[in-house]
Protein backbone atom coordinates (compact mmCIF):
# COMPACT_ATOMS: atom_id res chain seq x y z
CA UNK A 1 0.00 0.00 0.00
CA UNK A 2 1.12 3.32 -0.31
CA UNK A 3 -0.07 6.78 2.29
CA UNK A 4 0.24 10.29 1.03
CA UNK A 5 -0.13 13.14 3.60
CA UNK A 6 -0.48 15.32 1.08
CA UNK A 7 -1.40 16.08 -2.56
CA UNK A 8 1.07 16.25 -5.28
CA UNK A 9 3.23 14.46 -7.87
CA UNK A 10 4.55 11.29 -7.59
CA UNK A 11 7.20 9.36 -9.11
CA UNK A 12 7.93 5.65 -9.12
CA UNK A 13 11.10 4.63 -10.64
CA UNK A 14 14.00 2.49 -9.88
CA UNK A 15 17.65 3.74 -9.15
CA UNK A 16 19.56 0.68 -8.51
CA UNK A 17 19.16 -3.15 -9.34
CA UNK A 18 20.95 -6.46 -8.58
CA UNK A 19 23.19 -8.26 -11.48
CA UNK A 20 20.16 -11.19 -11.00
CA UNK A 21 17.31 -8.10 -11.66
CA UNK A 22 19.00 -6.47 -14.51
CA UNK A 23 17.66 -9.50 -17.13
CA UNK A 24 14.38 -9.56 -16.07
CA UNK A 25 11.78 -7.07 -17.07
CA UNK A 26 10.14 -4.79 -14.40
CA UNK A 27 6.99 -2.92 -14.29
CA UNK A 28 4.55 -1.37 -12.61
CA UNK A 29 0.72 -1.92 -12.74
CA UNK A 30 -1.59 0.82 -12.06
CA UNK A 31 -4.90 -0.95 -11.36
CA UNK A 32 -7.51 1.95 -11.41
CA UNK A 33 -5.72 3.53 -14.33
CA UNK A 34 -5.24 0.39 -16.27
CA UNK A 35 -1.65 0.91 -17.39
CA UNK A 36 1.63 -0.55 -16.87
CA UNK A 37 4.45 0.78 -17.20
CA UNK A 38 7.96 -0.56 -17.76
CA UNK A 39 10.68 0.96 -15.28
CA UNK A 40 14.01 -0.64 -16.50
CA UNK A 41 16.32 1.06 -17.80
CA UNK A 42 16.00 4.44 -16.58
CA UNK A 43 12.03 5.21 -17.20
CA UNK A 44 9.67 6.41 -14.45
CA UNK A 45 5.55 6.30 -13.96
CA UNK A 46 4.78 9.81 -12.77
CA UNK A 47 1.23 10.53 -11.54
CA UNK A 48 -0.97 13.40 -9.30
CA UNK A 49 -2.06 11.65 -6.07
CA UNK A 50 -4.39 13.50 -3.59
CA UNK A 51 -3.59 13.35 -0.02
CA UNK A 52 -4.74 9.34 1.28
CA UNK A 53 -4.15 5.93 1.58
CA UNK A 54 -3.74 3.70 -1.62
CA UNK A 55 -4.07 0.01 -1.18
CA UNK A 56 -3.95 -2.31 -3.73
CA UNK A 57 -3.46 0.27 -6.61
CA UNK A 58 -0.14 -0.45 -7.38
CA UNK A 59 1.94 -3.79 -7.89
CA UNK A 60 5.73 -4.42 -8.80
CA UNK A 61 5.92 -7.23 -11.38
CA UNK A 62 8.98 -8.61 -12.23
CA UNK A 63 8.83 -11.22 -15.57
CA UNK A 64 11.80 -13.27 -16.18
CA UNK A 65 13.59 -14.83 -19.09
CA UNK A 66 10.87 -16.81 -21.46
CA UNK A 67 11.14 -19.96 -21.05
CA UNK A 68 11.11 -22.46 -24.12
CA UNK A 69 7.45 -23.30 -24.46
CA UNK A 70 6.77 -21.49 -27.68
CA UNK A 71 3.46 -18.56 -27.73
CA UNK A 72 0.40 -20.16 -29.86
CA UNK A 73 -0.81 -18.34 -32.65
CA UNK A 74 -4.48 -17.04 -32.52
CA UNK A 75 -5.21 -19.20 -35.45
CA UNK A 76 -4.17 -22.38 -33.56
CA UNK A 77 -6.25 -21.16 -30.39
CA UNK A 78 -5.85 -24.10 -27.22
CA UNK A 79 -9.06 -22.84 -25.03
CA UNK A 80 -11.07 -19.85 -24.11
CA UNK A 81 -12.32 -19.34 -20.76
CA UNK A 82 -15.02 -17.02 -19.03
CA UNK A 83 -16.40 -16.61 -15.25
CA UNK A 84 -19.91 -16.55 -14.32
CA UNK A 85 -20.69 -15.86 -10.96
CA UNK A 86 -17.72 -17.14 -9.69
CA UNK A 87 -17.58 -20.06 -11.75
CA UNK A 88 -14.78 -20.63 -14.73
CA UNK A 89 -16.20 -21.92 -17.89
CA UNK A 90 -13.92 -23.10 -20.17
CA UNK A 91 -14.00 -24.97 -23.86
CA UNK A 92 -10.81 -26.93 -24.31
CA UNK A 93 -10.22 -27.47 -28.21
CA UNK A 94 -6.85 -29.01 -27.71
CA UNK A 95 -5.43 -31.76 -25.88
CA UNK A 96 -1.97 -32.83 -28.06
CA UNK A 97 -0.33 -34.53 -24.57
CA UNK A 98 -1.60 -36.95 -22.36
CA UNK A 99 -3.76 -34.32 -20.06
CA UNK A 100 -3.45 -30.59 -19.57
CA UNK A 101 -3.10 -28.17 -16.54
CA UNK A 102 -4.84 -25.57 -16.12
CA UNK A 103 -3.89 -22.67 -13.54
CA UNK A 104 -4.51 -19.37 -12.41
CA UNK A 105 -2.31 -16.49 -11.23
CA UNK A 106 -2.81 -13.45 -9.84
CA UNK A 107 -1.39 -10.45 -10.93
CA UNK A 108 1.85 -10.58 -8.92
CA UNK A 109 2.92 -14.32 -10.56
CA UNK A 110 1.30 -15.98 -7.45
CA UNK A 111 -0.51 -19.67 -8.31
CA UNK A 112 -4.25 -19.19 -7.08
CA UNK A 113 -5.68 -22.52 -8.32
CA UNK A 114 -4.53 -25.43 -10.09
CA UNK A 115 -6.48 -28.45 -11.97
CA UNK A 116 -5.59 -30.79 -14.52
CA UNK A 117 -7.68 -31.81 -17.33
CA UNK A 118 -7.90 -35.31 -19.27
CA UNK A 119 -9.98 -34.44 -21.87
CA UNK A 120 -11.15 -31.82 -24.57
CA UNK A 121 -14.54 -30.14 -24.56
CA UNK A 122 -16.33 -28.12 -22.23
CA UNK A 123 -15.44 -27.89 -18.57
CA UNK A 124 -16.31 -25.72 -15.83
CA UNK A 125 -14.13 -24.77 -12.44
CA UNK A 126 -14.98 -23.22 -9.22
CA UNK A 127 -11.55 -22.12 -7.66
CA UNK A 128 -13.75 -20.31 -4.72
CA UNK A 129 -11.23 -16.94 -5.40
CA UNK A 130 -12.11 -13.26 -4.35
CA UNK A 131 -13.36 -11.24 -7.45
CA UNK A 132 -10.35 -9.45 -9.34
CA UNK A 133 -8.64 -9.91 -12.49
CA UNK A 134 -6.20 -13.44 -12.63
CA UNK A 135 -4.29 -14.55 -15.60
CA UNK A 136 -5.19 -18.39 -16.94
CA UNK A 137 -2.91 -20.03 -18.61
CA UNK A 138 -3.56 -23.50 -20.09
CA UNK A 139 -0.69 -25.75 -20.45
CA UNK A 140 -0.48 -29.41 -22.92
CA UNK A 141 2.41 -31.44 -24.29
CA UNK A 142 4.06 -28.55 -25.79
CA UNK A 143 1.85 -26.17 -25.86
CA UNK A 144 0.48 -23.06 -23.85
CA UNK A 145 -2.21 -20.17 -24.24
CA UNK A 146 -2.46 -17.53 -21.47
CA UNK A 147 -5.94 -15.34 -21.10
CA UNK A 148 -6.66 -12.30 -18.94
CA UNK A 149 -9.59 -12.99 -16.92
CA UNK A 150 -11.95 -10.78 -14.55
CA UNK A 151 -13.74 -12.92 -11.80
CA UNK A 152 -16.99 -11.65 -10.36
CA UNK A 153 -18.58 -13.78 -7.69
CA UNK A 154 -22.08 -12.03 -8.01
Amino acid sequence: GLKINIDGYISFKIRDVEEKLAEMEIYLSDIVAGTEQVLLPDKEYKLYLTSGEYKNRFFLNLASVPTDIPDVLPDNELFTIYSSHGILKAEIFSLPGEDGTLKICNLTGQIIFVTKVYEPGYHEFNPGIKDGIYIVSYITGTKMSSKKIIIQNQ
